[in-house]
This record gives structure tokens, sequence and C-alpha cells, in this order.
């Protein structure tokens, strides 16, 4: 039984990674990667409502907030 347990915990993780992984490849960034961790985390009280949403909501929060914490500062010039 502990081993069935081990074996589910064991890929569960393993394809969350793997969705991280193909998110990172198709152009996300490290804030939203890690918004979606922090939604998951705290959609997981919620059922599966919370396994689909919090991803999604954590993802576009981190993202507002890395936008709104870089808009202030001015970017380099270009080097052309």
């Amino acid at each position: 039984m502990a081993a069935v347990a081990t074996l589910a915990i064991l890929g569960t993780a393993f394809d969350y990674l793997a969705s991280l992984l193909g998110a990172r490849s198709a152009g996300a960034s490290r804030w939203g990667l890690l918004g979606a961790a922090v939604g998951l985390l705290a959609g997981l009280p919620l059922g599966l409502v919370g396994l689909v949403i919090g991803p999604a909501a954590g993802a576009m929060l981190f993202e507002y907030a890395k936008d709104t914490i870089y808009a202030d500062r001015p970017r380099p010039a270009s080097a052309c």
C-alpha cells in the first residue's frame, strides 16, 4: 500500500514538473510559474475548482504584480 501511495505522489509531482517545463518553453516568465505554483497550493483546499482556477489566477496575479513593480524602472538604452 505504501508503494502505491509513493508512486502516486511521484507521478503527480513529475506531472506538475512537466507542465511547468512546458509552460516555460512556451514563453512563461518565472513570475508566472511562481504564481501558478502558489495558486495551486492556495487552491488545494477548494478541491477540483481550486486546482483548475488557482494556478491560472496565481499566474495572472503574479504577472500583473511583476508589471506593476517594474513599470517605474527606467529601461536601458538600446545599443543601436
